[in-house]
């Protein structure tokens, strides 16, 4: 068994080994592949940093009206108003409670934030 030769031929399309033919495939394509699949890759390591570079700037922005937002000393006319998905609402006036609040949203908002820097700054294209 171990002795068996094969039998090989060429035609430059073809190679027929022991009867059995298979198609030649010039290393050139085999090469434009690979280098397809290396752009598609990148491509979409481009695309996923975009959407992280969006994404940051949104928090960025919605940062800065956090940063922009105030609670009057006398707790008048301040309000916080949350609304779930079945459009149902809880409203306060409570200045210590709305500063409670926007305080816990400030501190999440700059996690993000940072995650969202650190995610770009290790993406590698």
């Amino acid at each position: 068994m171990g002795n068996e030769a094969k039998k090989i031929e060429e035609n430059g399309t073809k190679k027929t080994v022991n009867g059995k033919e298979t198609p030649i495939i010039p290393m050139a394509i085999v090469k434009e592949k690979s280098l397809q699949q290396l752009l598609d890759e990148k491509l979409t390591k481009i695309q996923d940093v975009q959407k992280l570079s969006n994404q940051l700037l949104y928090l960025r922005k919605t940062q800065n009206k956090f940063n922009e937002f105030q609670i009057s000393s006398d707790g008048s006319g301040d309000s916080i108003k949350i609304m779930d998905s079945e459009r149902r609402t809880f409203e306060t006036s409570n200045s210590d409670t709305i500063k409670k609040v926007v305080e816990v949203l400030k501190v999440d908002l700059s996690a993000k934030i940072v995650e969202t820097e650190r995610a770009i700054s290790a993406a590698q294209i």
